[in-house]
């Protein structure tokens, strides 16, 4: 309704499967998880994770490493909606406080069960 475009990736296997959201925009088609992902990285303005599995749980995991490694300056939001990532967030939690990860990696993503919160976040480009 506000103009918004839909980009679907995903890779051949998946969509030979019934995977694919026929109703996007655009479907762009990839080899494999891998080039997927390379792909969103490249033209995504910043990174929203809602909840989901493994898929979503490890990209968001990689996305952060990457901007810890100074490889991209985009934001990452986790929607938290009913809690779902306390789980990973109290992981996050042992590895601060393990002395894993450093305390200064708290910045690169935000935690927010808000919709307005995450869209503002992410319009801000931080």
């Amino acid at each position: 309704e506000c103009g918004g475009k839909i980009t679907g990736v995903i890779p051949l296997t998946l969509k030979e499967l019934g995977y694919a959201y026929e109703q996007a925009d655009q479907i762009i088609v990839t080899d494999g998880l891998r080039e997927r992902k390379a792909v969103m990285e490249e033209r995504a303005d910043g990174f929203l994770g809602l909840p989901g599995g493994y898929g979503t749980l490890e990209e968001m995991i990689e996305i952060i490493t990457l901007k810890q490694l100074n490889m991209h300056t985009k934001p990452i939001v986790f929607l938290n909606i009913n809690s779902f990532f306390n789980g990973l967030l109290n992981q996050f939690e042992t590895g601060y406080r393990e002395g894993f990860i450093s305390d200064e990696c708290r910045r690169l993503y935000l935690v927010t069960d808000s919709i307005e919160e995450a869209l503002e976040h992410l319009k801000k480009g931080i």
